[in-house]
C-alpha cells in the first residue's frame, strides 16, 4: 500500500479531542508502547504533538494483525481509523487526548525499529556521553521536543520584536580575519590562498560597527560564534548570540530596548510579568557585597566590610592582612547556626582550597556579644563588639571572615556565599531576578600577562571625563606620575552587563567612534602601530569617514533558552551539543582528514597525539 496515496495526515497525535468523536481520521507517529489485551493490541502513538492511542482488532484489519502484534517500540507508522470514546474506566485523566482512542481500520509501518541503545520516555537518567552519541534517539524525549520548542519560539519572538522596533537583520561573514578579541580564534586555512588562514567569528563585533558607519543605524542578527576556549563545564565552542547595534545611542537606550524584549520572552513563554526597568547596579557596588559582577539577587547573603573592627588587632592573621593593605570581611547567615557542624565547615574550607582563595573563619554569636569559634579567644570583647555592630549580627547567628587581599577575599567569600545559597536552601528557584551591571573598569591587571588588559574589549568607550587623561598617556605606567592616587583599574568605561539569577547572559558597551582614541587604547594595551594596523587597519580607516556614535550588546541566546526551560546546562537546549572537551560523539568530530587534502592546503601535522583530557 503506498502512504503517499492512501494514508494522507489529517490530524496530530496531540490533536483529537471529544470534539471529534466519529470521525475518520489519518495519523503518523512512533509506537510508544504496545499491549495486548483481550484479543486486541493496543499502541500509544506518539510525535512532538503528544499522543494517542490506537486500538488494532483482527475484526477491524483482519490477516494483518498479527503482523501488528509483532511491532517494537519506536517502530513508525501510518494509521487510519475512526475516533471514539473511550471506556470509562480506561480514560487516562493524565493525558490531553486521554478521553478518545482511534479505531484503526487500516494501517502502514513504514520502519521497524531495533531495541533502542538508550531508554526513551521512561523516566531513567541517560549518562551525558551516551546521550550525546545517541541525540538524535534522545531528542524524542518529550522534554528534549519542548526544549527545541521553547527556544524556536525564543528565536521568533525576538525577531518579530525587532522587527517592530525597526531594526534590520543583517547576516554577517563567517569566514573572516583573525583578530585577538578575548579568546583563540578557531582557524580556517584557505586552499586558493596556501599559507593564509580565516577566522570563524568570535563575535560580529567589527562587522557591526561598519555597519553603523554604513548607515543602517539600527542592526540585530541571530549569530553563529566560535571560541577555542580551554575546556570548561558549561562551555560550547560553538553558540548562538543575539548581536544588536545603534547609532547615537545612550546605555539606556540600549537597557529600554532589551528589557522590553525580555518582558515580552518572558510573558509568552512562561506567563511571568516582569517590571521594568531591571535595576540598575554599579560594578564596584556588585563586587562590594557580593564579590562578583554577576550577582545572584535571590540569595538574600550580602558581603560587609568589617576592616575598622581590627583596626588595633593583635591577631596576626588580621593584622598582617591589614599591614598589607588588604581587608577583613565577613558573610552574615542568620537563623542556621545548626547547619554549621564541624564536616560542614571543613567543606568550606575544602571549597575555599579549590578556587584558590583565602581562609575561611567561623565564628557563632552567642548572647551578650559573646563569640563562639577557633578565634574568639584572640579578639578583645571591644573588636567582637564592633564586629557585631557592623554585621548587625544577633544571637544563634554565625559569621564567615575572611582576610588578605582584597581581589582575593572578595572572590572567595563571593563563591562562598553562592554555596551556602545552595546548601542552606535560600534561593528560591521560581524566581527571577534580572538587573543591569554598569560602569565596569575599562582595564584590568591579569596575573596570567602580567599587565594590563581590556575588561571587556578594545572597542569599549571610556567615560568622558577620563579620555583627556588617557590622551596624555604614552604607556598605563605613566598613570602613577599623573595621578598617583589612581590605578588603571580605576578608569571607568560605558560597559555594562544584563545579569540572570546570577548568570552573565549579555554584555555590551558603548563603542569608540574616533579613531585617535582608538589607537590610543591600542597603545595603552601595548600594540604596536605595525600590530594594530594589521589587525583593525580597516576599521580605524572607516572611523575617519563620519562614523557615528555607535554602541550596542551581545547576548547569549543558549543560555536565555536554558533559563527559561528552568535546565542547569545550555546542552539541554541545543540540538547536537558537544561534550565538555569538544568532542561531538554522534559523528566523532573532530576528525583526522587524508593527507590529500591536507598536501591541498599546504598544511602538515607536526604532532599529531591526542591532547584532549
Amino acid at each position: 500500500m503506498e502512504n503517499k496515496n492512501k494514508l494522507k495526515r489529517t490530524h496530530t497525535c496531540g490533536e483529537l479531542r471529544e470534539k471529534d468523536l466519529g470521525k475518520n481520521v489519518v495519523l503518523y507517529g512512533w509506537a510508544e508502547s504496545i499491549r495486548l489485551h483481550g484479543g486486541m493490541v493496543f499502541v500509544n502513538l506518539f510525535d512532538r504533538y503528544g499522543t494517542t492511542q490506537l486500538v488494532f482488532s483482527r475484526e477491524a484489519i483482519g490477516s494483518k494483525f498479527d503482523e501488528i502484534k509483532s511491532i517494537t517500540p519506536h517502530t513508525t507508522l501510518c494509521v487510519s481509523g475512526l475516533v471514539r470514546n473511550r471506556p470509562e474506566e480506561a480514560i487516562n485523566k493524565e493525558m490531553p487526548t486521554g478521553s478518545i482512542e482511534v479505531d484503526v481500520e487500516d494501517y502502514v509501518i513504514n520502519n521497524i525499529a531495533k531495541p533502542l541503545p538508550i531508554p526513551i520516555g521512561k523516566g531513567i537518567p541517560v549518562y551525558d556521553d551516551v546521550k550525546l552519541k545517541w541525540m538524535p534517539i534522545y531528542l524524542r524525549e518529550r522534554k528534549a521536543q519542548q526544549n527545541l520548542i521553547l527556544r524556536s519560539k525564543v528565536f521568533n519572538i525576538i525577531m518579530q520584536y525587532f522587527h517592530e522596533h525597526d531594526f534590520i537583520y543583517v547576516e554577517t561573514p563567517i569566514l573572516a580575519k583573525p583578530t585577538p578579541e578575548g579568546a583563540r580564534d578557531f582557524l580556517v586555512p584557505s586552499r586558493i590562498h596556501n599559507g593564509k588562514f580565516y577566522a570563524l567569528p568570535q563575535s560580529p563585533q567589527q562587522y557591526k560597527q561598519k555597519l553603523m558607519i554604513a548607515g543602517l543605524d539600527k542592526y540585530y542578527q541571530i549569530a553563529k560564534c566560535f571560541r577555542d576556549e580551554d575546556l570548561r563545564a558549561d562551555r560550547q565552542p560553538e553558540f548562538t548570540q543575539l548581536d544588536i547595534e545603534m547609532s547615537w545611542p545612550e546605555p539606556e537606550d540600549i537597557f529600554e530596548i532589551i528589557e522590553g524584549m525580555f518582558k515580552r520572552l518572558f510573558k509568552e513563554i512562561i506567563g511571568i510579568d516582569l517590571k521594568t526597568p531591571f535595576r540598575r547596579m554599579n560594578y564596584e557596588e556588585a563586587m562590594e557585597l557580593y564579590g562578583t559582577d554577576k550577582p545572584d539577587l535571590r540569595n538574600p547573603l550580602k558581603i560587609s566590610d568589617v576592616s575598622k573592627a581590627f583596626e588595633k588587632t593583635e591577631f596576626s592573621i588580621f593584622k598582617d592582612a591589614l599591614k598589607e593593605k588588604g581587608v577583613i570581611n565577613a558573610i552574615k547567615v542568620s537563623n542556621n547556626a545548626e547547619r554549621f557542624t564541624r564536616k560542614y565547615i571543613d567543606s568550606l574550607a575544602t571549597h575555599s582550597k579549590s578556587i584558590k582563595g583565602s581562609g575561611i573563619i567561623v565564628l557563632k554569636i552567642k548572647e551578650n556579644n559573646a563569640a563562639e569559634g577557633s578565634i574568639a579567644k584572640h579578639l578583645s570583647e571591644e573588636e567582637i563588639s564592633e564586629l557585631i555592630k557592623l554585621t548587625n549580627a544577633s544571637s544563634n547567628d554565625i559569621l564567615l571572615l575572611s582576610a588578605g587581599k582584597k581581589s582575593i577575599v572578595k572572590k572567595t567569600l563571593g563563591s562562598v556565599r553562592l554555596k551556602l545559597g545552595t546548601d542552606l536552601n535560600l534561593v528560591d528557584k521560581d524566581r527571577f531576578e534580572l538587573l543591569w551591571i554598569t560602569e565596569f573598569p575599562l582595564f584590568e591587571f591579569s596575573e596570567t600577562e602580567h599587565r594590563w588588559v581590556y575588561e571587556h574589549h578594545p572597542f569599549t568607550s571610556p567615560e568622558e571625563e577620563y579620555m583627556p587623561i588617557l590622551m596624555k598617556l604614552n604607556s598605563l605606567d605613566e598613570l602613577k606620575e599623573i595621578l598617583p592616587e589612581m590605578l588603571p583599574s580605576d578608569i571607568k568605561s560605558k560597559a555594562y552587563d544584563i545579569v540572570i539569577n546570577g548568570w552573565e547572559i549579555g554584555g555590551g558597551s558603548i563603542r569608540i567612534h574616533k579613531r585617535e582614541l582608538q589607537e590610543k587604547i591600542f597603545e595603552l594595551l601595548g600594540l604596536s602601530r605595525e600590530e594594530y594596523l594589521e589587525k583593525f587597519g580597516s576599521l580605524l580607516e572607516l572611523l575617519e569617514y563620519g562614523a557615528p556614535p555607535h554602541g550596542g550588546i551581545a547576548l547569549g541566546l543558549d543560555r536565555i533558552a536554558a533559563i527559561l526551560a528552568k535546565e542547569e546546562s545550555i546542552r539541554e537546549v541545543i540540538a547536537f551539543p558537544k561534550n565538555k572537551e569538544a568532542q561531538c560523539l554522534m559523528d566523532d568530530s573532530p576528525s583526522e582528514v587524508s593527507q590529500e587534502q591536507l598536501k591541498e592546503l599546504g598544511i602538515s601535522i607536526i604532532n599529531n597525539q591526542n591532547k584532549s583530557k
